[in-house]
C-alpha cells in the first residue's frame, strides 16, 4: 500500500530445496520389521559415519513495484541466488507530492484463489490529453470526476485502477500496445505504441486488511479489446476500460487472475 513515505515495493518468495541419497534397501519388503543398512553410501554396516550435505542456492526470481505498476528492470534487478546481495533498480520510483525512501517486501498470494463472482465498483486514472491525471469513479454509472474529490484515488497513479467487492480490492495496471488483442486473451503486446488496451492484476487487500498482496507467479497481460485511434486516446481511457471489465465481467476477472502460461 502507498504512503507519503513509501511508493516500491518488492516481492519474492525464499526456499532451499535439496535432495539426499536414499538408504533403504528397495527390495526390502513392506511387511520386513527390521533390515540391514546397506554398506554404500553409508561405508558401514555399524558405529558413525560421516554424512556432508550437498547444497545448492535456490535462485529467487524479483518482482519490483511503483505503486501498482509492475516495473520494468535490468537483469541485474530480476532476479538473486538465495544468500547473495539483492540488487535494486538503477531507476528510482517517482510520484508528484511523495518522497522516495526505499523499498519494503510486499507478500505474495495464490491469485487464483480470489473470489471471481459478483460485481463491484472501479476507480480508474489515465493520462488527459493536455498531460493531466484524468480520474473515472463509476458504481452504477461512470463519471469523470475530480482527482481531488474521492481519497481512493490517492492509492492510484496514472494509468493504474482498483476495483473493489465485497471480499476484497482488485488492483492492476493498464498498458496501450500492439497488436489490440482480443478480449479476455491473454498475451504479450509491446506496451508503449500502439492503441490497444491491455490490463494486469498487480495486487489483492482483502476486505479488512492494511496490506496489499501481491501474486505469486508473474500474470499475464490481458486484452481489454480497446481498439483507440492513438496512442494518446488508448492513455486517456484504457485504465478505465480495465476497472470496467474487471468490475463487471466474470470471465475478464479470471483471465486476468489466471498466471502466466
Amino acid at each position: 500500500m502507498l504512503s507519503p513515505k513509501q511508493i516500491g515495493t518488492i516481492c519474492f518468495a525464499i526456499s532451499i530445496l535439496f535432495s539426499a541419497p536414499s538408504f533403504a534397501d528397495p527390495d526390502i519388503s513392506s511387511s520386513a520389521s527390521s533390515a540391514d543398512c546397506k554398506y554404500n553410501p553409508l561405508e558401514t554396516y555399524s558405529g558413525t559415519s560421516n554424512l556432508q550435505a550437498d547444497w545448492t542456492a535456490n535462485e529467487i526470481s524479483l518482482y519490483w513495484y511503483n505503486n501498482n505498476t509492475l516495473m520494468e528492470v535490468d537483469s541485474t534487478s530480476s532476479d538473486c541466488t538465495y544468500d547473495s546481495t539483492l540488487t535494486p533498480p538503477s531507476t528510482i520510483p517517482t510520484r508528484t507530492g511523495y518522497t522516495f525512501t526505499g523499498w519494503k517486501v510486499r507478500p505474495q498470494m495464490d491469485f487464483s484463489t480470489i473470489p471471481t463472482t459478483g460485481n463491484g465498483t472501479f476507480w480508474a486514472k489515465g493520462t488527459d490529453t493536455d498531460g493531466e491525471p484524468l480520474c473515472l469513479y463509476n458504481s452504477t454509472s461512470s463519471s469523470f470526476v475530480s482527482c481531488d474529490s474521492d481519497s481512493n484515488f490517492d492509492e492510484l497513479q496514472e494509468q493504474e485502477w482498483k476495483v473493489q467487492f465485497t471480499h476484497g480490492t482488485v488492483y492492476g495496471m493498464s498498458g496501450c500496445g500492439s497488436p489490440v488483442g482480443t478480449r479476455n486473451q491473454p498475451g504479450t503486446p509491446t506496451i508503449g505504441t500502439g492503441g490497444g488496451c491491455w490490463c494486469k492484476a498487480t495486487g489483492y487487500k482483502p476486505t479488512g486488511a492494511s496490506v496489499i498482496s501481491a501474486p505469486s507467479v508473474a500474470l499475464s497481460w490481458v486484452s481489454g479489446g480497446g481498439n483507440y485511434t492513438n496512442f494518446s486516446n488508448c492513455e486517456r481511457l484504457c485504465s478505465t476500460l480495465c476497472g470496467g471489465l474487471v468490475k463487471v465481467y466474470e470471465a475478464f476477472r479470471i483471465a486476468v487472475y489466471t498466471p502466466a502460461q
